[in-house]
């Protein structure tokens, strides 16, 4: 306990002299995202199932952010009129929040997805502008049957091994998904459910609490990504598991910090409920 700790003080000195709750909630997310470390050391789990696993959790991110949107217009309010206002509005903010948000995800995904393509193409030995880079998983997606966020989707649960019958292989994801689902929902019911300040929080601000997060989250994963692959190649792929614990801290170290700002008690006005 002491470790896990000195490692929060270490990565998030904010989040390290933050309340006791949101340390709690630190330390949770703190041992999800060393699952990842654990599997690219003992599962050999590569840099590819990696990144999708932090494009995954953008989406169980914004699934808790979609139950508080929902959530804050369902609690009573002090009359009437404040209540159907509050649950109209929290209507239509889920309603946006997911085509926008959705749509956020998906180009973002489309995105890793071509990171993905040249990134095999480099552990492979060949150029990622060759003519004999697969395109077969781009192609899955947009040449499918059906819905292309759902075709992403799909390519990247079978990409990862997440189907139900994978779940317990050695090269599935699903421990860090769940400890992640976990994770995030634990923070979810402490800070907002537990308190309080679901009631207190108009759906509009549920709806951008996110972004600032989710766009960091994604830098750093961009960021760190590119010094991987940049790392492949001056170094060699020896470098590989060295390269990907350094990437996973960077991103740890950014999600720690803006856990401790999202975490932290709103100041702005409640809104009076029953």
């Amino acid at each position: 306990m002491v470790v896990v700790v000195r490692m929060l003080q270490a990565l998030a000195p904010a989040l390290y002299h933050s309340s006791r709750d949101v340390r709690v909630t630190g330390v949770a997310l703190l041992i999800a995202n060393v699952v990842p470390l654990l599997g690219v050391i003992f599962a050999g789990w590569n840099p590819s199932e990696i990144l999708y696993l932090y494009w995954l959790e953008s989406l169980i991110v914004g699934f808790f952010t979609l139950l508080g949107i929902l959530g804050s217009g369902l609690v009573r309010r002090e009359n009437d009129a404040l209540r159907w206002g509050m649950l109209g509005l929290s209507l239509f903010s889920a309603a946006f929040f997911t085509v926008h948000y959705g749509g956020f995800n998906f180009g973002h995904g489309i995105f890793l997805a071509l990171l993905d393509t040249f990134l095999q193409s480099v552990m492979q030995g060949s150029s990622p502008l060759s003519d004999n880079v697969s395109m077969d998983g781009m192609n899955s997606v947009f040449e499918g049957d059906g819905f292309l966020p759902l075709n992403l989707f799909l390519y990247v649960v079978e990409r990862t091994g997440l189907q139900p019958e994978h779940w317990f292989s050695k090269r599935s994801i699903f421990p860090a998904v769940f400890f992640l689902v976990l994770s995030h929902g634990f923070s979810f019911f402490k800070h907002d459910v537990a308190t309080g300040r679901m009631a207190q929080t108009i759906p509009m601000e549920y709806m951008f609490r996110p972004y600032g997060r989710i766009f960091l989250m994604h830098i750093f994963i961009i960021v760190g990504f590119m010094v991987f692959l940049g790392g492949i190649v001056l170094i060699g792929k020896w470098a590989t598991i060295p390269l990907m614990m350094l990437w996973i801290g960077m991103k740890l170290s950014a999600d720690l910090k803006a856990h401790a700002r999202m975490a932290a008690p709103a100041t702005s006005n409640p809104v009076q409920v029953d």
